[in-house]
């Protein structure tokens, strides 16, 4: 189980069902239900941009949300280019849709890596390079200046919060992460 999937398992919200997927009300991981069609699952196939707009709705009801995409993680340990690209192209469909319908007058826009991969289709490994880190929104130069590197990111997300993160190594702060900051 990733990180990610654990946060949302074991958070108040949990997982997303196929059938909030099929209402516009999830992403899948692949942005599309490509994945859950090939399972067997009954999904309507959706376009990374339709996924996009889904994801940016999704953040008004949330004080945080957390979108994991791992598929040119798997590109790269597969060093398949032709992937690598097609996943690249998803990600761009559904970001430039995000980036049109999400408010970032009232919230902060994190995009991040947590690993280099497939910027280096010669290594089937993750690679130390270093990864992106944009910020856009409201507090986007103070979290930015915050970040030397991308294990500064999760410090940097509590302190945006006011949440102290040693303080909290381990414990729940879901009380304290009720509104955004002003």
């Amino acid at each position: 189980m990733s990180c990610t999937s654990a946060m949302a398992y074991y958070g108040e919200g949990g997982f997303r069902s196929t059938e909030m997927f099929n209402r516009g009300e999830a992403v899948y991981f692949d942005l599309t239900g490509r994945y859950a069609k090939r399972r067997g699952d009954d999904v309507r196939l959706m376009t990374p941009a339709r996924s996009g707009e889904a994801l940016s709705r999704i953040t008004l009801a949330h004080d945080f949300t957390l979108y994991e995409y791992f598929l040119t993680d798997f590109a790269g340990h597969r060093q398949n280019m032709g992937r690598a690209v097609r996943y690249l192209e998803d990600v761009d469909a559904a970001l430039g849709a995000v980036l049109k319908y999400y408010d970032l007058e009232r919230y902060l826009l994190i995009l991040t890596s947590d690993h280099g991969n497939v910027e280096d289709l010669s290594t089937r490994s993750h690679t130390t390079n270093p990864v992106p880190l944009v910020a856009a929104g409201p507090g986007h130069e103070g979290f930015a200046s915050r970040c030397d590197d991308v294990m500064d990111v999760a410090r940097a997300v509590f302190e945006y919060f006011g949440v102290d993160p040693v303080k909290h190594s381990g414990q729940p702060i879901r009380a304290e992460l009720i509104k955004l900051p002003e």
